[in-house]
């Protein structure tokens, strides 16, 4: 494994939209600051860590219940988080695809629950348009 990451590291060239990979990069990019501390609490949940796994036990003291689904005991509510992270998503992918195909359905889910119908401008130090 560290050969293989070795030899692609000398001999692929970087590809200036790897920046774009990262959550961050995007979080950082389009000024959604505030919800980095939500992507980063809800993704320990959703990764396979030790804090996702606990997710699917619960420990009694009498016995240790394990489940196929994740017991929630949320603080937020998480499924119109990760909805509207969904969505945001789906609103970036369809900025670059011909034609915008996604805006409609995109719309009328906005218009549902209340989530933004456009990403704020990009403020990151190069535009993804100006490519």
């Amino acid at each position: 494994m560290v050969q293989t990451v070795k030899t692609v590291n000398e001999t692929i060239a970087a590809d200036p939209n790897e920046k774009l990979i990262k959550i961050d990069n995007l979080i950082k990019g389009y000024k959604l600051t505030k919800e980095w501390s939500f992507y980063t609490a809800e993704s320990r949940f959703t990764h396979p860590t030790p804090t996702g796994v606990q997710m699917f036990f619960k420990d009694d003291s009498e016995a240790l219940h394990v489940s196929q689904m994740p017991i929630h005991e949320e603080i937020v509510p998480c499924q119109l988080y990760c909805l509207w992270i969904l969505h945001a998503a789906m609103l970036a992918f369809n900025e670059v695809l011909t034609g915008k195909p996604w805006k409609t359905e995109l719309e009328k889910v906005a218009e549902e629950y209340g989530f933004m119908t456009t990403l704020p401008q990009w403020q990151g130090a190069e535009d993804l348009h100006a490519q």
